[in-house]
């Protein structure tokens, strides 16, 4: 229950970051005064260009068949427990009533979980 919520914090604060308005700052060579998301989308309104190299999907598509047969699925490699493992924690999940989990309570359902796995022996 932890990585998605790191991970979703994570993407919060990386929205914001790129969204918000960087101070002007005359001294500084680099840009400022200016939104990050607009300098990357915009190059040319700041005096800059744009430096990014197209990659045909076909590319990704292929690198990512290469690397599912070498190193296995995608989703296997993001696994931070084994899939029974996954499926009990749903299931006690579930059977807590699907408790709100946010960085407020996700220490407490975790507990709660992990009360109620090794209470049943699961």
């Amino acid at each position: 229950m932890f990585p998605p919520l790191v991970q979703a914090e994570l993407d919060e604060f990386k929205r914001y970051w790129n969204s918000h308005t960087i101070r002007h700052q005359s001294e500084k060579l680099m840009l400022s005064g200016h939104v990050p998301n607009n300098a990357l989308r915009y190059p040319e309104h700041y005096a800059g260009q744009s430096c990014l190299i197209p990659v045909p999907q076909g590319i990704f598509d292929a690198a990512r068949e290469y690397l599912s047969e070498e190193e296995g699925l995608r989703e296997d490699c993001f696994r931070w427990v084994n899939a029974d493992f996954e499926r009990k924690a749903e299931e006690v999940y579930r059977i807590l009533g699907s408790p709100t989990v946010n960085l407020d309570t996700c220490w407490d359902v975790f507990q709660q979980m992990s009360d109620f796995m090794e209470l049943h022996e699961l």
